[in-house]
């Protein structure tokens, strides 16, 4: 089999085969008012119209956006979120205004809503898929890397919240590239790295309260290094200079917003539901319990390992990294830190996210992962047997979660028992897809791209990458394409048998029909556009 790798172009395909899975389907619906959206977009509409942080502004006051609100100061409203995220989103709305301008067509919630997912899910999706090809290409092979990239990318919830306006995947890309940062300022005895390094973990915390629990193994590992004397002190005291930098610009804002700046937008919740739930122990946080360590990790529509099984392999690989004497031991450590750490905070939280796509407070720290699945890929890829379990571990997880983050990224576990067998296998089969990139610039009647094209671009280019890996990157023989083909064959099998496991949640049927209520594009026959809420610009 002729060797592509050593290419000059392959990391450019690599690279385009992620833009086009991830830019060829916009999953909107507008009608759901996205609670963890619409807050932050339109604190980013006031901030740019206004020079607000508030949405008490006359920009958007008038605009619904949910219960995911705070009371601050003066009775003004804001997000309960940190405001890192906003700032992003400012400039996805002057990208979105500006083009309808010079387009000359109505600017549209929708139109502002693929921009700020494109600003605050894609591109940061996107970087660190660049950020880590670039790093480990050279030391693990460019196939074992872009094993682990797709694996990430395509078979984690990261697929999913890459294409919503949350914070989870700017929060993960700060956090993946600050610990590396961190780990090349540990070995090689870099302050700047150091610096840089801790500035980006901080500012992870800006865009994600819960990011402030990565700081447990970074500050163990920038301790311990005070043992060695000077340098270790230096490095110590730089990586905390670093992270108190943007920490000190969310105290001020928390200071202006709320009156202190030890209070967050958790501490001042207006809906009576979420004041109660954050009032438990800790902003919400308790005893860890296995109730909701479940939850998190084995429950069949929540759980981690039922959307990504995958994610087992990345943490074997992460344990025989950091127990190594490979130079990605340090950085292995503090991912497999971060994971544990979040995830024993996520066992104590009294409440679990809403709507998600498995759980909504491990997602940014999954491309961690991404460095595990490369390691391992290395010892089985020219293993037969091994690499047709590969194929199957990573393909089901890939249906599952290009399915959820193109038909439905919103599950409600509240509602249905089997995400899969409940929800995505009905609306698929029901000829549900979302839009595609070229839907995006028709007008609000205008006839839609054809139907498999957006989708079978979702779907097609992560199980074509996925082949394209194995075959090149493995010792191809044909008894490698009969292992291949059993694992995609297994793969198939495993969704719908997992769907069958479970029994049917009483509610299941009418979820369903809301989905299908307010669905976009329409589900009729003629499958044409819905309108989008026409957003006015200046002039307030």
């Amino acid at each position: 089999m002729r060797d592509i790798w050593g290419r000059s172009w392959s990391g450019a395909a690599v690279f385009a085969l992620l833009v086009v899975g991830l830019l060829a389907a916009f999953p909107w619906f507008e009608a759901t008012r996205n609670a963890n959206e619409l807050p932050r977009m339109m604190q980013a509409r006031a901030l740019v119209e206004e020079g607000r942080w508030d949405l008490s502004a006359n920009s958007v006051s008038s605009i619904p956006v949910g219960p995911d609100l705070a009371e601050g100061v003066e009775g003004r409203v804001y997000p309960n979120k940190p405001p890192g995220s906003s700032i992003v989103l400012s400039a996805a709305y002057l990208s979105a205004r500006g083009v309808d301008a010079v387009v000359d067509r109505p600017f549209t919630l929708r139109d502002y809503g693929w921009w700020s997912r494109l600003f605050i899910g894609v591109i940061p999706t996107l970087l660190v898929c660049a950020f880590a090809w670039r790093r480990y290409r050279r030391d693990l092979g460019p196939p074992a890397v872009s094993a682990g990239i797709f694996a990430w990318v395509f078979a984690t919830p990261a697929f999913a919240y890459a294409h919503l306006a949350y914070g989870h995947a700017l929060t993960a890309a700060l956090l993946f590239v600050g610990i590396c940062k961190l780990a090349d300022g540990h070995r090689e005895e870099t302050p700047v790295d150091t610096f840089v390094g801790a500035l980006l973990a901080g500012a992870a915390v800006t865009v994600e309260y819960g990011a402030v629990f990565a700081a447990l193994p970074i500050g163990v590992m920038l301790l311990l290094g005070v043992r060695e004397g000077d340098r270790g002190l230096i490095r110590c005291g730089v990586g905390l200079g670093g992270a108190l930098l943007p920490i000190a610009g969310l105290a001020a804002y928390q200071s202006a917003a709320f009156g202190s700046w030890r209070s967050t937008g958790y501490h001042h919740v207006i809906d009576p539901g979420f004041a109660q739930k954050h009032g438990q122990g800790f902003l919400g946080l308790g005893t860890p319990s296995w109730e909701r360590a479940w939850t998190d990790w084995f429950a069949q529509d929540t759980g981690l390992l039922w959307w990504s099984p995958i994610v087992l392999v990345g943490i074997f690989g992460l344990v025989q990294l950091a127990r190594s004497g490979h130079e990605r031991n340090i950085e292995a450590r503090l991912m497999l830190g971060t994971i544990v750490v979040l995830a024993l905070v996520g066992s104590g939280l009294s409440f679990e996210g809403g709507w998600r796509v498995g759980p909504r407070y491990l997602v940014f720290t999954l491309p961690g992962v991404l460095l595990g699945v490369a390691y391992v890929f290395n010892q089985v890829r020219m293993n037969d047997l091994f690499v047709g379990v590969f194929v199957a571990v990573l393909g089901y997880a890939m249906i599952m979660n290009v399915l959820a983050g193109t038909l439905w990224p919103h599950v409600d576990p509240e509602n249905l028992n089997s995400p899969f067998g409940e929800l995505l296998w009905p609306l698929l089969k029901g000829g549900a897809h979302p839009y595609g990139i070229f839907d995006l610039f028709a007008g609000a009647e205008g006839e839609l791209a054809p139907a498999m094209l957006g989708w079978g671009l979702s779907l097609g280019v992560p199980l074509a990458g996925l082949l394209l890996i194995t075959i090149y990157g493995s010792d191809f023989t044909s008894v490698t394409a009969w292992s291949i083909a059993l694992g995609l064959l297994v793969a198939s099998v495993a969704c719908f048998s997992a769907a069958a496991l479970v029994e049917v949640h009483p509610k299941g049927e009418r979820n369903l029909d809301y989905v299908r209520s307010v669905y976009e594009p329409s589900l009729g026959t003629e499958r044409r556009a819905l309108p989008s809420r026409t957003l006015p610009t200046g002039g307030y």
